[in-house]
């Protein structure tokens, strides 16, 4: 499939710098608050816990907001946050995206909502998410401070092309977007004829008389009653949903099977891009904002639904909530149009197999956008399935895996003198038929420490036979500030003489009668 067949119009992306969008809504501080535990506490029978790390995010609507600048347009945000100290790292990050944040009203008696989540590692295990703390608001928005919120979305008009309203409110923890916040709002957007979008977690069908509702479909389904499973109920739940609250438009985001649209009883479908899933976290904002910013240019309602699930498939292939650059979606989509299909039979794919230097170049631009490089080393003489059930485990960890084989030096010097069993090249050829490899390569060394130095991988994995101290080039991958993976393997694996009678029977094959 060309670019041009698949109708991408990318060029629309150069005129972002002309758009400016206010996005009013809920802003949340995400905070990840990151550990290890190696011991129990002394106090409680409960894990001891030491943190090394916190990291901050714009959250929710600013989430929305800083994807919005990331695309090249221009973002307001328009909401209300306290007067404490994580209000202030929130309005920080979001002046640092190059949001505006003259709207974005500070209340002394208001907590700025924060989703906080604690991230710990174990001593042989990767880090996972153990828990999460919100601060959240109780009381509602007082009548008088949404009056002032209103006056400055108000005043923005002459200065925007579209308002985007964010309500991710699902817990009441902010407050702000209530119905007659909705009514006023799509007031000021009616009277200055201004595009008007929004989204919410829980209260989609409260949104009248806006220009486009965007919904996932578990948020559809939950306003219109009907269960979105397939293209035909995605459509009947769009135009239930625009009777219901008299949109323009209406599109349902539905994760892997892309898009359903709706306008004017003309219903479409738009698949999903996506190659790879590390995070879902904030696609929907990344698909919003690239879908307002198309639309405010005047681009078709598919074309711009195109652009935006092509955006999201660039952002969940990057760890957390993430954002996508014109420049990544042009790669992205020029790879994706341009690369020959995957083969269906298993077959091997070639273009998988690269020297170190290639992989040199490539894993620096995969680190350039964000994307987690995961690596796995070994002989792999012959590919058995304790080796396969590894490597599936590797890549559910998300990211990009690269598998790095011992050359035939390697493995005689290593394994002794009749090995390997199978050539390099064989042995990369069925590497590379692994859905799970991204990339194969050889090193002629006796060890992968001269790679890991050069790649500098994110995580380097290996089975539960090995400790962490066993690892060869844990050193040079923490040092880089990498991470060691520990992962159960099958215990019921062929023997080393189970494994050359197989190779045996298999050079017999290959030499023929």
């Amino acid at each position: 499939m060309a670019v041009e067949a698949a109708n991408i119009k990318l060029d629309i992306m150069s005129r972002f710098k002309d758009v400016n969008i206010a996005v009013v809504g809920d802003y949340y501080l995400d905070e990840f608050i990151h550990g290890y535990a190696d011991k129990f506490s002394p106090e409680a029978p409960v894990a001891r816990v030491v943190i090394d790390e916190k990291r901050h995010n714009p959250g929710c609507a600013g989430n929305t907001a800083c994807n919005i600048t990331a695309l090249g347009g221009k973002a307001y945000a328009v909401g209300i946050i306290g007067q404490d100290s994580n209000g202030q790292i929130l309005k920080m990050l979001l002046k640092e995206a190059g949001v505006n944040t003259d709207a974005l009203l500070e209340e002394p008696s208001r907590l700025t909502g924060t989703y906080s989540r604690l991230l710990v590692a174990g001593k042989h295990s990767i880090k996972q998410q153990v828990v999460r703390f919100d601060v959240e608001n109780k009381e509602a928005v007082p009548a008088e401070l949404q009056k002032r919120l209103l006056k400055k979305l108000d005043a923005l008009m002459p200065r925007i092309q579209a308002i985007i309203v964010a309500d991710y409110d699902e817990a009441q923890g902010t407050c702000l977007v209530t119905k007659s916040l909705l009514k006023s709002i799509a007031a000021i957007a009616k009277k200055h004829s201004k595009l008007l979008v929004g989204y919410s977690r829980e209260n989609i069908a409260d949104f009248k008389g806006f220009s486009l509702l965007i919904p996932n479909d578990h948020e559809a389904g939950a306003a219109t009653r009907i269960k979105v499973t397939s293209n035909k109920s995605a459509e009947r739940a769009a135009a239930k949903l625009m009777k219901m609250t008299h949109a323009d438009k209406v599109i349902i985001t539905r994760a892997e099977q892309g898009m359903t649209l709706l306008e004017k009883n003309r219903a479409a479908h738009i698949p999903s891009f996506a190659r790879e899933v590390v995070e879902v976290s904030g696609a929907g904002d990344t698909a919003t904002s690239a879908i307002t910013l198309a639309l405010s240019l005047g681009s078709t309602l598919s074309d711009s639904a195109i652009l935006g699930s092509l955006a999201a498939a660039v952002s969940i292939a990057k760890q957390g909530t993430a954002t996508a650059s014109p420049q990544e979606i042009r790669g992205f989509a020029g790879k994706l149009f341009r690369e020959p299909a995957q083969p269906e039979n298993g077959g091997n794919d070639k273009s998988k197999i690269r020297t170190p230097d290639e992989l040199s170049a490539i894993v620096a631009d995969l680190k350039k956008s964000g994307r987690r490089v995961v690596f796995a080393n070994g002989c792999f003489d012959p590919l058995h399935v304790g080796h396969i059930n590894l490597l599936l485990k590797a890549k559910e960890i998300g990211g990009v895996l690269i598998v790095a084989i011992n050359s035939d030096y390697s493995v005689k010097v290593n394994k002794g003198y009749n090995r390997p069993f199978l050539n390099q090249e064989k042995r990369a050829e069925l590497l590379s038929a692994l859905e799970a490899v991204d990339y194969v390569t050889i090193f002629p060394e006796l060890t992968p420490i001269k790679l890991l130095s050069r790649l500098k991988p994110d995580i380097l994995v290996k089975g539960d036979n090995y400790t962490p101290d066993e690892v060869v080039g844990k050193e040079i991958v923490e040092k880089n500030g990498g991470k060691i993976a520990i992962l159960p393997v099958l215990k019921s694996i062929p023997s080393e003489a189970a494994l050359e009678s197989v190779a045996t029977i298999y050079r017999r094959h290959e030499a023929g009668p």
